[in-house]
């Protein structure tokens, strides 16, 4: 175990965090930001049938949506954290209730958030599998990782049950746990030329780095993660959220990208 283990550590973060001196990354202060709103999918499991951005690109201040048709593709990173697999908004196919099925980029947050609500979408809807019980048929052991192999035996189990006097098999579950961050998810991209900067509330930077650089096609060197402090992240803050596109329109080279 380790030596920290109990020991009254300060932590050296701590005192800028409860006194609200601490940056986090949607504090960065970025001139000729634009900002952005995701619309998230309301259904568990299908496919995008139809989807309407007319109202939400004539709302005031909007500068582009993208969608799975109109965003620019991207490479799903290999990077083994990023254990999703998939980006969003590059097809019609819908993984999990609240996936992005459109972005929203305008002058203000809160322009992008009225011009998000615009957004009208249609789904062809599939009964999710949401219980582990109800799969157990698909379930399998995952190839060894940078870990090592994923089942370890030791001794003979069957045997074990087998001579045990008492045996006890019961199921135990607990209820949905949700995390409340101090800091919410947050990203700030500032491309100038090739190289991009991303602002990012991250548990870790290069991570991302390398994540970001293999969707957009640009090399690591090239991208800078900067993330000062951290307002909790209890595994939602890894590469799991769509890299920063470039700017929506060559007029708008000078512009930046965010979204909260």
């Amino acid at each position: 175990m380790s030596p920290i283990v109990g020991r009254p550590v300060a932590r050296v973060d701590g005192r800028a965090k409860v006194t609200g001196a601490a940056t986090y990354a949607a504090d960065a202060l970025v001139r000729d930001v634009l900002h952005g709103s995701l619309v998230l999918s309301t259904i568990a499991r299908g496919r995008i049938t139809r989807i309407d951005t007319g109202a939400a690109e004539r709302a005031p201040g909007v500068r582009a949506v993208f969608t799975h048709r109109t965003m620019p593709r991207l490479k799903v990173p290999t990077h083994p954290s990023f254990i999703k697999k998939v980006l969003p908004l590059q097809d019609a196919h819908i993984h999990h209730s609240g996936q992005p099925v459109a972005f929203v980029v305008a002058d203000t947050l809160e322009q992008a958030q009225h011009a998000a609500t615009l957004v009208q979408v249609s789904y062809a809807e599939r009964t999710p599998q949401a219980v582990l019980a109800d799969a157990m048929d698909e379930a399998y052991v995952p190839a060894p990782g940078s870990d090592g192999p994923n089942e370890i035996t030791r001794g003979d189990p069957a045997q074990g049950f087998a001579q045990a006097d008492v045996r006890v098999d019961v199921t135990y579950t607990t209820p949905m746990q949700h995390h409340q961050p101090m800091e919410p998810s947050a990203a700030i991209a500032v491309w100038e030329g090739e190289r991009l900067t991303l602002h990012e509330s991250t548990q870790g930077v290069t991570v991302i780095q390398a994540c970001a650089a293999e969707a957009l096609g640009v090399p690591p060197e090239n991208v800078r993660v900067l993330s000062p402090y951290l307002g909790g992240g209890f595994g939602a803050k890894g590469p799991g959220r769509p890299p920063c596109s470039r700017p929506p329109s060559p007029d708008s080279s000078s512009a930046r990208s965010s979204w909260c």
